[in-house]
């Protein structure tokens, strides 16, 4: 590794506050694993749509994972438009076809099929921070860590 990589590599980088939306209990904490071994701060897991609305707003999150089939009879597609109303970026998770088109519909910023592996979605959200402006918008910075 070169000085200049060792130089890039020490660059500020930010730490995503993020939501799970999902009510199958193992996969939003295998989720949350993943993402918080990632350096992300998972603020909270919501299994229903009052709650993820709540917890975006009083966790300040920057990104909410929802999957599109909730308990509550609400669908994700609609807490995630509410979401999007209340400035939190979404990303869809759903077995569901047509995720693509969903996720057009309500202005998120992707979609995951499920099953997803975990740590691949880590790894996702990892690229997608890094094309994305969150740092401008929010103006929160930490250092890399070592």
């Amino acid at each position: 590794m070169s000085a200049a990589d060792g130089a890039r590599g020490a660059l500020a980088t930010m730490s995503l506050r993020i939501l799970i939306v999902e009510d199958d209990f193992l996969t939003a904490a295998a989720f949350a694993a993943a993402l918080n071994d990632a350096g992300h701060h998972v603020i909270a897991i919501a299994d229903n749509a009052r709650s993820a609305l709540a917890k975006a707003e009083s966790g300040q999150a920057d990104l909410a994972l929802v999957d599109i089939t909730l308990r509550d009879g609400r669908t994700g597609l609609a807490t995630a438009r509410a979401l999007h109303a209340d400035r939190v970026d979404t990303v869809l998770i759903s077995g569901e076809a047509d995720l693509g088109a969903k996720a057009d519909a309500v202005r998120a910023l992707g979609y995951i099929a499920k099953p997803a592996d975990a740590n691949a979605v880590a790894r996702w959200v990892g690229k997608l921070e890094r094309r994305h402006a969150w740092t401008a918008r929010h103006g929160r910075m930490r250092t890399a860590r070592s």
